[in-house]
């Protein structure tokens, strides 16, 4: 083949490759910038976190919230039956008042000055019917040992009042008194509770002692 031919045919063939050279080069994207079908693969692929798993979350990392806490106060009322030793006028059934204030340490135990008033009636020489009070003053705790199971106990001062003695008009006397019993909460509402507690109490007096026993529904904020 001549030189002629030759020359010829390399002219040729850089003219067929030219445009395949262009096509590729159009297809490779500029340095720095990723393949778009890349870039969706990867949006595909993306998790989204749910908002509820989130706040579940958020929410497990927290302090529980207390249902007892700060001040508590609790009024009760029921029968009574109340027994004197050495002091007989002492002994009869009637009617109790509580009133407890004081504060919840935890969720189950709380600090409280309790006071409770039994009052029993009594007929005097004059056949009139008349009222005669045991009260004590306590310093105690109750303890949650369930959800709604308690037990408390406390110690104080007590002071009793006879009025049906035949030898005065009224009597009292002083001295010191403890108190113990449980209860169940009946119904709870948030820091509200309805429940029903049984609490036996006993006082020492100059001449004789005093025991009760108290069953009463009441209410109690915690």
């Amino acid at each position: 083949m001549s030189r002629r031919g030759v020359a010829v045919g390399l002219a040729l063939a850089v003219a067929a490759a030219a445009p395949v050279g262009r096509a590729r080069a159009d297809e490779v994207p500029p340095a720095g910038a990723a393949p778009e079908s890349a870039e969706a693969d990867r949006d595909d692929d993306e998790i989204v976190p749910d908002r509820r798993a989130r706040a579940q979350a958020a929410e497990a990392n927290l302090e529980p919230e207390r249902q007892r806490e700060g001040l508590a106060i609790g009024v009760l009322l029921g029968p009574s039956m109340q027994v004197g030793f050495g002091i007989e006028e002492a002994s009869a059934v009637g009617g109790s008042f509580d009133l407890r204030l004081g504060t919840s340490a935890t969720d189950r135990l709380a600090w409280f000055v309790d006071f409770l008033l039994t009052g029993t009636a009594r007929q005097d020489d004059t056949s009139s019917n008349t009222i005669n009070q045991n009260a004590t003053l306590t310093l105690g705790a109750q303890l949650y040992l369930l959800h709604a199971l308690h037990l408390r106990a406390g110690a104080g001062l007590s002071s009793l009042t006879l009025r049906s003695e035949s030898d005065a008009d009224e009597r009292s006397r002083g001295g010191l008194g403890v108190l113990g019993g449980g209860g169940l909460d009946l119904l709870r509402q948030g820091r509200f509770a309805l429940s029903g507690d049984v609490t036996f109490t006993f006082s020492v007096y100059d001449g004789g002692a005093v025991g009760a026993f108290v069953a009463q529904l009441g209410a109690t904020w915690y």
